[in-house]
């Protein structure tokens, strides 16, 4: 969860920089995604031996379906407040099972590798968000930012060594789908 926390708030900041409304802070967002997830996660089969790929695909799929949700909910609403919680049954979490030092070790990792993140350019975080982490094809990705999938390849490419040059290379090279 450490690992991935960040990967996923900066995905929901992708997507609510996108809407003119805000259903929920992208951190609410991402804690309901792992309180969905959670219960799921035996069910991951891994692909080529790794399980990061197809465990980060499940994560994206889960937080986009439940932010179009969320969506679809304010539409429907005609704006009023949704409850961020409302379309998930309730989910028993065990509490965590460190100590205050380790916990707030812990939170301050997330915090470093999403400011991090977020020192990436525009364009380097939309294609890292894209394609590492909803991992979608590149020729979608070239009709969604007009763009050759050629040009989009040499572009993730270069983001993803960037990216490299601030995090931990053990969480960057499990983002590697090609």
């Amino acid at each position: 969860m450490r690992h991935l926390t960040p990967l996923l708030l900066a995905q929901a900041r992708y997507r609510f920089a996108r809407q003119e409304f805000r259903p929920c802070e992208p951190e609410d967002l991402v804690q309901q995604v792992w309180l969905i997830c959670l219960p799921k996660l035996a069910r991951i089969e891994p692909r080529a031996g790794r399980f990061t790929p197809p465990l980060v695909k499940f994560l994206s799929n889960t937080l986009l379906r439940h932010f179009n949700d969320l969506v679809e909910r304010h539409l429907r609403t005609g704006g009023r407040a949704v409850p961020v919680g409302a379309a998930t049954s309730a989910v028993d979490v065990p509490d965590d099972a460190t100590g205050v030092l380790s916990r707030a070790v812990r939170d301050e990792t997330v915090v470093r590798v999403l400011d991090r993140l977020q020192r990436l350019s525009e364009p380097d975080r939309e294609i890292i968000v894209l394609r590492a982490i909803e991992q979608l094809p590149y020729q979608l990705l070239g009709l969604h930012l007009e763009a050759s999938a050629d040009a989009l390849k040499m572009r993730f490419h270069r983001a993803m060594e960037r990216l490299r040059g601030i995090l931990p290379p053990s969480l960057v090279d499990e983002l590697v789908v090609d």
